[in-house]
């Protein structure tokens, strides 16, 4: 490769992790706003509503500190994906976080046994020296699939994908579903593209890989913008379209930069 090739690969490489960047931010920005929301309606149900909502508050308490341990891990990936050394700082204040929520919560929610498997892989990757920045991508992107597939346990077992109202569903399907669906996809298309620009662009495989990647942010952000506007429409609450308009749209700006 010629060294203006090089450059420009670094370049794009580079962009990428920018976009990556912009997404997370927007991201954090639209999780936590719809998450004081629904806190605010799930408290506020009377009779057999305030039942069901008991078990959504579980899940809630739990979602917080996972999303936050999902976007660290999603950051150390990246840093891991580019040979760069791994700061465990954030990965380990939202260990410490997830821990005091599954002690509390785990044995309802039935999490502990797969938090603490993933809990000892977490520590041993974050641990690891990385000599092939390919095995640093698949290790930690199976360990954000396990971590995915602890978020859909939590909602399964705290009721969170049954709620009946159809605001607080939609609400939820973007909280639990699409907006960590997307975090790790953006994470992995912007791993990816380092990846495949250390292969070389005319890798078929990794071409199909970041296309795979960017088709997934797309179809999640669209579902995300299309279930909001539905809890927009069907809401008896005066707060939630007003308080959920402005991050939609940040969220939807930055998702656009990497899948328009």
């Amino acid at each position: 490769m010629s060294l203006s090739s090089t450059s420009s690969a670094t370049g794009s490489a580079t962009a990428r992790r920018a976009v990556r960047a912009a997404v997370a931010v927007a991201v954090a920005v639209a999780l936590l706003t719809p998450v004081a929301v629904l806190f605010t309606q799930v408290w506020s149900g009377a009779g057999d509503r305030q039942s069901f909502a008991a078990y959504e508050r579980r899940g809630v308490a739990y979602l917080g500190p996972l999303t936050r341990l999902l976007s660290a891990t999603t950051d150390i990936q990246s840093a891991a994906g580019r040979g760069k050394p791994i700061d465990p700082t954030g990965v380990r204040g939202a260990i410490a976080e997830v821990d005091g929520v599954d002690a509390r919560l785990g044995a309802e929610l039935r999490t502990t046994e797969r938090w603490t498997t993933i809990r000892g892989l977490l520590q041993e990757l974050v641990g690891r020296r990385w000599n092939s920045t390919t095995e640093a991508y698949t290790q930690f992107s199976d360990l954000v699939t396990q971590l995915m597939e602890l978020n859909r346990t939590v909602g399964d077992a705290s009721r969170l994908v049954l709620d009946p109202e159809l605001d607080s569903y939609y609400v939820m399907n973007a909280v639990l579903l699409r907006i960590p669906e997307i975090l790790v996809d953006t994470g992995r298309y912007t791993d990816l593209s380092v990846l495949a620009a250390e292969a070389g662009s005319a890798d078929p495989a990794s071409a199909a890989q970041l296309t795979a990647a960017r088709n997934r942010v797309a179809t999640h952000a669209t579902d995300l913008n299309d279930g909001l506007l539905k809890a927009f429409g069907s809401t008896n609450s005066s707060s939630l379209g007003a308080a959920l308009t402005r991050p939609l749209d940040d969220f939807r700006t930055a998702v656009d930069a990497v899948a328009p």
